[in-house]
C-alpha cells in the first residue's frame, strides 16, 4: 500500500546497526535492481524467485547465503 522498496531501501540502510561494509554490500545484494530489470513487482517476489536470484553457479555458498540474508532482512 504505497511502500515503495527503491524508496525505503537508504533509509532503511541508514536505520541500521550493520557496519559499513555490510550496508554496502545489502546494499547490492537485495535484488531490487534484479527485479526491476526483470519486470518482477517486488511485492510478487516469492521463494523460488530469491533462490533463482541468489544462486550464481560456482560460487561459494557463502554469497549466496549472503544474498539471501540482504533479502530477508530487507523484507523483514
Amino acid at each position: 500500500m504505497g511502500w515503495d522498496p527503491y524508496e525505503l531501501l537508504e533509509p532503511w540502510l541508514d536505520a541500521t546497526v550493520y557496519p559499513p561494509r555490510t550496508r554496502e554490500n545489502y546494499r547490492e545484494h537485495v535484488g531490487l535492481r534484479h527485479c526491476r530489470e526483470a519486470e518482477l513487482p517486488w511485492d510478487r517476489v516469492a521463494a523460488q524467485h530469491i533462490a533463482l536470484w541468489a544462486h550464481r553457479p560456482g560460487a561459494p555458498h557463502s554469497a549466496t547465503a549472503r544474498r539471501v540474508s540482504a533479502v530477508r532482512s530487507f523484507y523483514a
